[in-house]
């Protein structure tokens, strides 16, 4: 089984923080991102939704759009 391509989520390997918006109590978080994952390598935007639990903010996975945000 270790043998399966595309296992894991890609490391999120550089972030420049771009904005953060409101969302129906919680926040999303954009910025520019450099990911990998095995020899898969990415630059884009990347999307992430913030929650505040205990007065803590908890980021949620993240997602890439394949978009240069150079």
């Amino acid at each position: 089984m270790r043998n399966t391509i595309g296992t894991g989520y890609p490391r999120l390997r550089s972030f420049e923080l771009r904005d953060v918006k409101p969302n129906n109590g919680n926040f999303v978080m954009i910025g520019c991102g450099f990911a990998t994952r095995e020899s898969w390598k990415q630059k884009g935007f990347v999307f992430a939704g913030i929650k505040i639990v205990d007065g803590k903010p908890k980021v949620d996975l993240f997602t890439m759009t394949s978009d240069s945000c150079s």
